[in-house]
């Protein structure tokens, strides 16, 4: 597997868009159910989210799911909310400076995420 990925043009994440995409994730990880069914059950539950959060949380979420097997090769014991950073960083070019944007992000997040600094996905 290569290290090449491609990056999408979507902007960064607000807080609140990171905080609602690793709460999301919490519930679609168990794979209990199709993850769209539960991505528009969490979004008619929290129907106060516009237009622009929810396709944010859905690309974050669906990102993820997509580079999961790759993020937890990286990462393999990462947190929903580890993976959404770490998914941010490898696939939309995020560095370490822009997370720290992310209040929900603990220092032993970031060290976990720092960590990973020239890391590639070659075994």
């Amino acid at each position: 597997m290569s290290d090449t990925h491609q990056k999408t043009a979507s902007p960064k994440l607000t807080p609140l868009q990171f905080t609602e995409a690793s709460v999301l994730l919490v519930e679609v990880l168990k794979f209990a159910a199709p993850s769209d069914v539960l991505v528009s059950a969490h979004f008619r539950h929290h129907h106060k989210l516009g237009g622009q959060d929810r396709a944010r949380i859905a690309d974050a979420v669906y990102g993820v799911l997509r580079h999961l097997r790759a993020l937890r090769w990286l990462l393999p014991d990462a947190a929903p909310k580890q993976l959404v950073a770490l998914w941010l960083m490898r696939f939309q070019g995020l560095g370490m400076r822009e997370l720290e944007a992310f209040p929900m992000l603990r220092p032993a997040d970031m060290e976990a995420l720092s960590s990973l600094k020239g890391k590639t996905l070659e075994a």
